[in-house]
């Protein structure tokens, strides 16, 4: 071999080494992750009195806050339009009339009113008040994720109303909503391990039927929900009432450490 070429080798092998020094180095990895610029929000607030037909007529018990993420980066946008998505459905599945969902949220609550005041008209003697409490936070944003939850409460008549809190992880570069399947990569996997963590939660041996301690799994076969958020240092699934037991035994909680199931995170 030409001592040259072999000189050229041993220049180009101690660039590579160390490039891949600086790429490794602790603080070269904190800077990149440094970089991230996390995204602005503001929390808008709409209750009844925002609203001009409540002036005239008495409208219902409504406060609704929720999260908008400003600037005018796509990321931004994409997370605004399938946060006012989601809570323009939410309103929509306690409004009897048939109407097309709602494009803004203040429309949405808007028909939720109207909903009310309608059942009044038909219905004056009644003595049913509807009602909504809605309200969203952040509880993580990082260069991997921001995780966003909802809490809501609803009545529209019956014994009592319906509340329930629902997560929502976004893509922190796209904004793009993440399902289980983009967060997880063996969901069989976690949901062995998650049922573990469930026997023991609620006292329930191994060998022993779900159902007959009171819970709903269908066919007697424990499920992971689908409510999940991805924080820093813990995995929190939350059932909502009639998901898995009876309303009266309200929401359940399971959550799981980031160190024991980090394998099956992507």
């Amino acid at each position: 071999m030409n001592p040259h070429n072999r000189s050229d080798m041993k220049y180009h092998l101690l660039i590579f080494l160390f490039l891949t020094a600086i790429a490794c180095h602790p603080a070269t990895r904190k800077k990149t992750t440094a970089s991230y610029t996390p995204i602005e929000v503001e929390t808008i607030h709409i209750d009844s009195s925002d609203f001009d037909m409540c002036s005239m007529a008495e409208c219902p018990p409504v406060r609704v806050d929720y999260i908008h993420f400003q600037g005018e980066s796509r990321r931004a946008e994409e997370i605004n339009e399938e946060n006012i998505r989601f809570l323009s459905v939410l309103f929509h599945e306690y409004i009897r009339e048939e109407t097309e969902i709602s494009p803004t949220v203040p429309i949405a609550v808007a028909a939720f009113i109207r909903e009310y005041l309608n059942f009044k008209v038909d219905y004056p003697q009644s003595v049913a008040i509807y009602e909504t409490i809605t309200g969203q936070t952040m509880l993580s944003q990082n260069p991997q994720r921001i995780v966003v939850e909802t809490q809501f409460y609803f009545y529209t008549g019956g014994a009592h109303g319906m509340n329930g809190t629902i997560f929502h992880n976004y893509d922190s570069q796209t904004g793009r909503l993440l399902t289980t399947e983009d967060l997880f990569s063996d969901w069989q996997a976690l949901t062995a391990h998650g049922e573990k963590i469930f026997r023991a939660q609620f006292d329930v041996p191994s060998d022993a039927s779900l159902n007959d301690h009171g819970f709903f799994f269908e066919d007697d076969r424990f499920v992971l929900p689908d409510n999940v958020a991805v924080l820093p240092d813990k995995v929190v699934f939350l059932y909502n009432p009639y998901e898995a037991a009876s309303y009266a035994q309200g929401q359940i909680r399971l959550e799981m450490p980031v160190r024991e199931i980090g394998q099956w995170l992507k």
